[in-house]
């Protein structure tokens, strides 16, 4: 599964690199949780990658999207249609996770005593992006829909780490 988490992050990343635009694929996150707090700022232009899609999609084949028999296409048509739900909702005296959709996001959000807090949204259309179709995901599809995308890709709010991914 952390594969396939990782998979899905590193098309995001470099798709959104890879298209033939003016638009910036910008990261900004502060990361205050170590002796120094650590600040990252990248803003890369849309096109500075476009010559690597036949890698990206290499990389995505090698990545097993199904691994353990898990098929995360047919997950996220069942979360999509099954509209805004609560999927996960833990609650112990030291903290509290819950995973939910609204009509327009997938939702995390984790409290833990120790660690604080953190929120994490990202938007359905994101996934409509990587899982809409059958087979390997279509790395010009997701350009091309990156090229028309304005705002936020995944926002982080917590405290110990704040971000957010965004094209503009």
């Amino acid at each position: 599964m952390k594969r396939a988490i990782l998979a899905i992050f590193t098309l995001v990343m470099m798709t959104a690199a890879a298209t033939a635009s003016d638009k910036l694929l910008s990261i900004d996150m502060n990361i205050t949780d170590h002796d120094e707090p650590v600040s990252i700022k990248v803003n890369l232009p849309l096109n500075l990658i476009g010559t690597m899609v036949p890698q990206i999609t290499q990389a995505l084949e090698n990545a097993e999207l199904e691994e353990n028999d898990v098929n995360l296409r047919e997950i996220w048509a069942q979360v999509r249609a099954a509209g805004p739900n609560e999927y996960v909702d833990i609650n112990k005296a030291d903290g509290h996770i819950e995973v939910y959709t609204t009509e327009t996001h997938v939702k995390i959000d984790v409290t833990d005593a120790a660690e604080g807090e953190i929120h994490i949204t990202v938007p359905l259309a994101l996934g409509d992006l990587i899982f809409g179709e059958e087979g390997i995901v279509n790395v010009e599809d997701v350009i091309a829909a990156l090229e028309n995308w304005e705002g936020d890709i995944v926002t982080v709010t917590g405290d110990k780490v704040n971000g957010r991914v965004w094209v503009h």
